[in-house]
């Protein structure tokens, strides 16, 4: 018999699983809304059922759940961003943060990012 589980719960336990593996409940909160989104628009590949996917990279060390992205280099209204390993959403919404500054003092950003994960949908 199928069961549905809801979102809320989907999305608590996705931030508990990544906290097991040490990822800041900030990153975790980021990362599960990510997969949450994905299967609520109907994007399961890139849903609940990579989780598996993220923990193993978690747990292998291929990427770094604390890791936090740096800018390499900057101008007005560019930016070359390091994602330093980090889980693909916080690289993600790190880099549309400072696009999303860069536009609100009138520049159109452009930012080319160092990834070496999955960031999922975007």
């Amino acid at each position: 018999m199928e069961k549905l589980v809801s979102t809320a719960e989907s999305r608590r336990f996705m931030i508990d699983c990544f906290k097991i593996f040490g990822v800041p409940q900030n990153y975790a909160e980021q990362l599960a809304d990510l997969l949450v989104a994905a299967n609520y628009h109907g994007q399961i590949s890139h849903g609940l059922n990579r989780l598996q996917h993220y923990l193993n990279d978690l747990s292998t060390k291929s990427a770094d759940g604390t890791a936090v992205p740096k800018i390499l280099k900057e101008s007005p209204a560019t930016a070359w961003v390091d994602g330093c390993n980090a889980l693909g959403a916080v690289i993600a919404n790190f880099c549309m943060d400072l696009a999303i500054k860069k536009v609100s003092v009138g520049f159109m950003p452009k930012i080319p990012i160092i990834v070496k994960c999955l960031v999922g949908i975007l």
